[in-house]
Order: structure tokens, then C-alpha cells, then sequence
């Protein structure tokens, strides 16, 4: 599946860019000949159903033009959710000033941390931490990172 899955990115990343998209995760599943395609996607100002819609006919096009060997899928496109996981540099600077919950490797245990994104470099994450100041959490290491998202009441 490592294999499909490699061949998918390199179709489908570029086409994605070019239409003003960012491929945020692509999962696939099942068996190579027959499989789930799930595609996410995002852009400024977020996804329609009419995004999804035109993504998929785009898609679906590539796949039968450029790779016949790949008889029955099913593909999904989505939006990642507002609660989507933080991955890359480009993630963690979309939410800098944001409360988070990061955790990541450390030597021979995971650690789990909550802060504010305060600066991003392409090696790490600077999170102000409530109570100790500040600290860098190397990409690498990150496990799974989301945006804790805060709920105001109103009155």
C-alpha cells in the first residue's frame, strides 16, 4: 500500500497545488486493485461541498487516465475538520498565537505538552507553556499535534 500510496501523492500533489489546494493527508486502505482513496484537502477561507465536488471529478480523471492497473476505488475527498492534526511547519504557523496539545518523543517515552504556538521554525515548534516558560518541541518528534479549541461563553 506504501507503494500506491507514493504513486498517488506524486499524481495528485501537483494537480492539487496548481487548482490552489493543499494536500493536507491522503489515507488509503483496502486492496491495491480494488481500494478507499481518502483525500484532504484545504485553502484559504476553507473547503465547499462545491471544492470537494470539483476535486473529485479532477481526481477521479487522473486515476482512469494514468493508472488503468487500478480497477474498482472508491474516493473520498474531504476537509480535515477544524480540529484537524498539526504536521507540518506551514500547520504550526497557520496557528501560531493558539493553544495546542503536542506530544512527542523524548529518548525512550512520550511526553505530552499543552501551550501556545509562539514561533515556528522548519526544526521546531516554540510553545509557551502556562506555568514553565517557554519550550522547543523538534518536528521529528512529534507524535500528534491539535489545536485545543476554546469555547467562549457568551454573557
Amino acid at each position: 500500500m506504501e507503494t500506491l500510496k507514493s504513486t498517488l501523492l506524486s499524481l495528485i500533489e501537483s494537480p492539487l497545488q496548481e487548482e490552489g489546494f493543499e494536500l493536507v493527508d491522503l489515507v488509503v486502505g483496502g486492496r491495491s486493485r480494488s481500494c478507499q482513496i481518502q483525500i484532504f484537502i484545504d485553502k484559504g477561507g476553507g473547503i465547499s461541498v462545491d471544492d470537494c465536488a470539483f476535486i473529485d471529478r479532477m481526481i477521479s480523471g487522473l486515476l482512469d487516465a494514468r493508472m488503468p492497473d487500478l480497477e474498482h476505488y472508491r474516493l473520498e475527498i474531504s476537509s480535515p475538520g477544524i480540529d484537524r492534526p498539526l504536521k507540518t511547519s506551514r500547520d504550526f504557523r497557520r496557528h501560531t498565537g493558539r493553544k495546542v496539545c503536542v506530544r512527542y518523543q523524548v529518548r525512550d517515552h512520550a511526553e505530552t505538552v499543552t501551550g501556545v504556538i509562539a514561533d515556528v521554525s522548519e526544526e521546531a515548534v516554540m510553545l509557551q507553556l502556562p506555568d514553565s516558560g517557554k519550550t522547543a518541541v523538534p518536528l521529528t518528534d512529534i507524535i500528534q499535534a491539535k489545536v485545543i479549541l476554546e469555547w467562549k461563553q457568551e454573557g
